[in-house]
């Protein structure tokens, strides 16, 4: 699941509390954090990358939300341009709850990747669901709105944090339409400093078992 800081937001909607800006600079109803990825592919012949994301957001008291997030190239491909090989993603969309346990957000997604001639347009709608003080379950649906893609895509997960010493993750991802993806993350992670949160995870490729990896990610929420 895209767990963005608008579905991390709603995600505490539901558990009956909203987090507050790490330091008081930002301004009321904005979050922002970065974060840096390595994956290491389980198959020998492919390369560790390393990638970084950089994201912000501002959602009114209403609910309207809007949310940016750039997502660098392989930091470790010394053969890729930075400018050539970067993602931009633009979020628009409503964030609400309906009661404690159960929260919503829907909008739509423009998707570039810098510097070549890609982009596309995205609807998408989540769920959470706070089934206890330490079970989240969540669903995300989206749909590529090209008419001439069929493309969809589905993710259910959940979250465990009734381990004291980390919390415990799994997300199942399925591929719609005429995309065939599928994969399976099972991770754990733990914010270990204030602001400061480490995950580990081993995604498998339910397609490609070739393709699957372990996966490292630092985020320093703002």
């Amino acid at each position: 699941m895209k767990k963005t800081l608008i579905a991390a937001s709603v995600a505490a909607l539901t558990a009956g509390f909203v987090a507050a800006p790490a330091f008081a600079q930002l301004p009321e109803g904005v979050e922002a954090y970065v974060a840096a990825e390595l994956y290491q592919p389980t198959d020998s012949d492919l390369d560790t990358a390393m990638v970084l994301e950089a994201g912000a957001s501002y959602q009114h008291e209403t609910g309207v939300y809007g949310e940016f997030i750039l997502t660098t190239m392989d930091l470790l491909d010394s053969d890729a341009d930075f400018s050539d090989n970067s993602a931009i993603e633009l979020n628009l969309g409503y964030a609400g709850a309906v009661n404690e346990q159960l929260g919503y957000y829907a909008g739509i997604s423009y998707r570039d990747n810098v510097g070549m001639d890609f982009d596309s347009q995205w609807l998408f709608v989540g769920v959470d669901f706070t089934v206890d003080a330490d079970l989240t379950l969540g669903a995300y649906f989206e749909k590529n709105l090209d008419s001439d893609a069929k493309d969809s895509q589905l993710e259910l997960r959940a979250d465990y944090t009734g381990v004291e010493v980390v919390d415990i993750f799994a997300e199942l991802a399925l591929g719609l339409e005429d995309a065939e993806n599928k994969s399976l993350e099972i991770g754990v992670g733990k914010e270990f400093l204030p602001q400061q949160v480490a995950t580990a995870s081993f995604v498998a490729d339910l397609e490609e078992s070739d393709f699957s990896y372990l996966k490292f990610t630092y985020t320093y929420n703002f």
